[in-house]
């Protein structure tokens, strides 16, 4: 998703100052912030000699990083937790081959999730050797935690209610269910 801040011109030339400015995120607002006289110089300067007819002006913002995983990233993820430290061609390799993505695809990925703090890689001879640095069972408690303050108000006790409201249990999983309940009243 891009957020766009837009400058609307009046009959062919940007005139005045700042006339539309669309914003959805306070990333895009603090940009707006930030820039505010640059973008003012740049409409000032467009107007001393507008020969050039322009319609609007728009600057792009990438879209802002995921906090956890996305389904992307899940998946080069789930090869270092189950086969552990890879290099990008065995993490091509152990990934379904009918997703067809390209040696290049899994690096970037791979460099993304190093940017988050979910991997890390060494140099071993000529090859980089990615290693996970957070495991699986941090991974989850990560999105669990996300999951809780987004949707439930921080509650537990309201994703769990959902859980047990929306999912059919078995007998097995209920009883599993009384007895961490049971062991969190007795520390």
């Amino acid at each position: 998703m891009i957020r766009r801040i837009v400058l609307l011109s009046d009959g062919g030339c940007i005139r005045g100052s700042l006339i539309s400015i669309s914003l959805r995120s306070s990333a895009v607002e603090g940009f707006a912030v930030l820039f505010r006289q640059s973008i003012k110089e740049l409409v000032d300067a467009r107007n001393c000699s507008c020969k050039v007819s322009t319609n609007s002006l728009i600057i792009e913002m990438a879209r802002r990083p995921s906090p956890t995983l996305t389904d992307a990233e899940l998946r080069p993820m789930e090869v270092l937790w189950e086969r552990g430290p890879s290099t990008v061609s065995d993490v091509v390799n152990a990934l379904p081959q009918e997703l067809g993505l390209s040696y290049s695809t899994v690096l970037t990925t791979l460099r993304i999730l190093e940017q988050k703090g979910y991997v890390r890689h060494t140099k071993e001879g000529q090859a980089y050797v990615y290693h996970a640095v957070i495991d699986q069972n941090q991974a989850q408690k990560k999105v669990l935690k996300h999951i809780l303050s987004r949707f439930f108000d921080n509650s537990p006790e309201l994703l769990v209610l959902r859980v047990l409201e929306t999912e059919k249990l078995d007998a097995e999983d209920l009883q599993r269910i009384r007895e961490l309940i049971k062991k969190g009243d007795n520390p």
